[in-house]
């Protein structure tokens, strides 16, 4: 098989569209169609669909398409593998973090980390904690940071640090002024929600459950400051990270308030591949994630 012609395909179902892989690619759209035609006839099968103005793959060019991506995500490791035989001093890092574990936890750490080893690229995207799974097991990424427990015979998972998750309101809000409240009075104010597939909103729903509580969801929203805002303009109770409340407590923007019998709490932990091994900088950085944990 033609390894060229295979980064180029791969690019192309990537990218959607010819055009868009030349141009990352920094090569004519010409020449990119020209080496996917070649590599169509060689394999003798067709990898895209003709004759629609958007593209789409055929049978054969999603299975392709599958293949490529394990097969490229395996050389990208192996060049992480020989980067470590020469030390700290050249690599790159890719993480995926959630929400709450991207905005609360990582921050200081990758600073740290970025302070002691210079020249290692750091990539991190945030997503929700199934998104971080989901990119993770298909190698996407190298680590992942995720703010619940998960089981998977795939992947070997770390706990990092354990984490209260709290009913916030606005501290103009009726409740704000209450030492506590009940459970019922709780399950009669309107919610303000993540989204799902986040694990406060797993974690928080499974606590409310606990005390016979299905919440009113008024709004669900795709972020921590999203849902801190839109408590704070009186549209419902939130739950949250209490490491992602404290500048807003501080603020004296919100308050954390007490609800009879509720625990809600759970672990952030690290995630990587089973059959991965973890270079020196990712070790490294696992570690730096850690010691500054005990900092916050």
């Amino acid at each position: 098989m033609n390894f060229h012609q295979l980064h180029l395909f791969f690019e192309v179902a990537q990218c959607g569209s010819f055009s868009r892989a030349a141009e990352k690619l920094s090569i004519s759209q010409p020449a990119v169609s020209a080496q996917v035609r070649e590599f169509e006839k060689e394999l003798d099968l067709q990898l895209f669909e003709r004759g629609s103005k958007v593209m789409h793959l055929t049978e054969a060019g999603k299975l392709l398409q599958r293949y490529a991506h394990q097969i490229f995500a395996q050389a990208n490791e192996l060049e992480h593998a020989i980067e470590d035989l020469k030390g700290l001093s050249i690599g790159r890092l890719t993480i995926a973090a959630s929400t709450t574990v991207a905005e609360c936890i990582l921050p200081h750490a990758l600073g740290l980390f970025k302070t002691a080893y210079p020249t290692i690229q750091l990539e991190m995207q945030i997503s929700n904690s199934t998104k971080v799974v989901e990119w993770v097991c298909e190698r996407h990424f190298d680590l992942g940071f995720i703010g619940d427990e998960i089981e998977s015979n795939d992947l070997v998972i770390e706990p990092l640090c354990e984490d209260e998750i709290g009913v916030f309101v606005a501290t103009n809000h009726p409740l704000a002024s209450r030492k506590s409240i009940t459970p019922e009075e709780l399950a009669q104010q309107p919610f303000v929600a993540r989204e799902r597939g986040s694990a406060t909103r797993l974690n928080s729903e499974r606590a409310l459950l606990d005390l016979g509580i299905k919440p009113k969801i008024a709004i669900e929203l795709g972020g921590n400051e999203a849902v801190k805002r839109a408590v704070c303009s009186g549209l419902g109770v939130g739950m949250l990270s209490v490491f992602s409340l404290t500048p807003e407590i501080k603020a004296q923007m919100v308050k954390v308030i007490t609800v009879e019998g509720l625990v809600c709490c759970r672990k952030f932990t690290a995630i990587y591949r089973r059959d991965k091994e973890l270079t020196r900088a990712e070790k490294r950085l696992l570690e730096v994630v850690r010691e500054s944990i005990k900092q916050i």
